[in-house]
């Protein structure tokens, strides 16, 4: 019997006790080379499948040995998926602050957030790019879960289809510096315009002016012309929207979007 376990100790520990010792192993220096990469990784930082498709495919782990095939395990790696998984919300444009908002840690607190809760489980489960047509509209006071809700849509959906969020005030402040020539960037709100699900957090936050509601208007009308999803979310109630948005705009987000009210104490507060 081949003894290799000095030359090959990690490969070796995944076979299988009693195998016919008048058999081959295939490969055993590949499986101790792919093993000794996963030994040194760092959450997937050290794998030269984490940005890339290497040889044997994204970060591949060995996981054992098949006595009936004869041959290796293989599987992605849980850390290749994680370190993917974060490569993805930072594209969306995900602040880091809210990187690890999902659906599984978000706590409610009253039947309103509950409810909130299995609207946008929902919504995401049944997300499917270029089929789904409405978004989402998440209504309440500040510190009442409105963003950890959006982030965990988006962050559900990052892996397979494109996804961006922004900030309503930032994205028009980024826009409004493009146009000036003061950034080194394409135009944000072009960016916004015909990806798949886009994420509009703290409409009505912005400061208004003949160009901001323009250009607010545009947008708005755009993704509803080409039935293109959208989650709002706002602390206003929906009179004071109406007024800080106008009628028209207003009226387009009631038809793209399903509402969903959320009520409760604010929780940065109860944080503190």
């Amino acid at each position: 019997m081949q003894d290799f376990s000095s030359e090959f100790p990690l490969a070796a520990a995944l076979l299988p006790a009693g195998r016919d010792p008048k058999r081959p192993v295939p490969n055993p220096a590949w499986a101790e080379k792919r093993l000794l990469r996963c030994r040194r990784c760092s959450g997937g930082s050290g794998c030269d499948g984490v940005e890339a498709w290497s040889l044997y495919g994204p970060g591949e782990a060995i996981t054992g040995f098949d006595a009936e095939a004869w041959q290796w395990e293989r599987e992605v790696c849980g850390a290749w998926r994680e370190r993917q998984h974060t490569i993805a919300l930072r594209k969306a444009g995900i602040p880091p602050r809210f990187r690890d908002c999902r659906f599984a840690t978000f706590v409610p607190k009253n039947e309103s957030q509950a409810k909130a809760l299995d609207r946008c489980r929902s919504f995401a489960e049944g997300f499917r790019a270029g089929e789904t047509k409405r978004g989402l509209f998440l209504l309440g006071a500040y510190g009442v879960g409105k963003t950890h809700l959006a982030v965990a849509v988006a962050a559900s959906l990052a892996d397979r289809c494109r996804v961006r969020f922004r900030t309503v005030p930032a994205l028009l402040a980024e826009a409004r510096s493009a146009i000036r020539g003061q950034r080194d960037a394409a135009d944000p709100l072009l960016e916004c315009c015909d990806v798949p699900l886009l994420l509009l957090d703290d409409l009505g936050q912005e400061k208004n002016s003949d160009w901001v509601w323009e250009q607010r208007f545009l947008l708005i009308n755009y993704r509803y012309e080409q039935e293109l999803p959208t989650v709002f979310t706002s602390n206003l109630a929906p009179e004071a929207l109406q007024e800080k948005i106008g009628g028209a705009a207003m009226s387009r987000i009631w038809d793209m979007c399903a509402g969903v009210a959320i009520d409760g104490e604010d929780h940065r507060k109860r944080s503190r």
